[in-house]
């Protein structure tokens, strides 16, 4: 466990040897790491807050409720014993973090309503 600000050039080594990125975030909007472990094919545990629960999905990560640490240990437990999270998913949720599909997505919702 990193309880730190990782540099770029560090990452990369650190996402190869990880077999899930876990992000215990206790409140959030979203998060870049997500796109990150995709983009290393890793699979997700986080909690459930602001867009994550958007971008995990059960094929692709696990999400607990904020502030349950029974509920990560269970989810931890879960890929100890195995749980793997499917490459192609992963694949494909990285395939929609790109901007591209940022703008086609803001195009979409239109102007903001007065």
């Amino acid at each position: 466990m990193l309880d730190r600000y990782v540099p770029a050039d560090e990452a990369a080594s650190l996402f190869a040897a990880a077999d899930v990125v876990v992000l215990p975030y206790r409140a959030g909007t979203q998060s870049g790491v997500v796109p990150l472990a995709y983009a290393h094919g890793r699979g997700v545990v986080s909690t459930r807050v602001g867009g994550l629960e958007e971008a995990v999905h059960p094929d692709t990560g696990i999400l607990v409720p904020p502030e349950d640490p029974a509920a990560l240990a269970v989810a931890l437990e879960e890929v100890r014993r195995g749980r793997r999270f499917a490459g192609g998913a992963i694949a494909a949720a990285l395939s929609r973090c790109g901007w591209d599909e940022f703008v086609a997505v803001l195009e979409t919702a239109g102007p903001p309503q007065p």
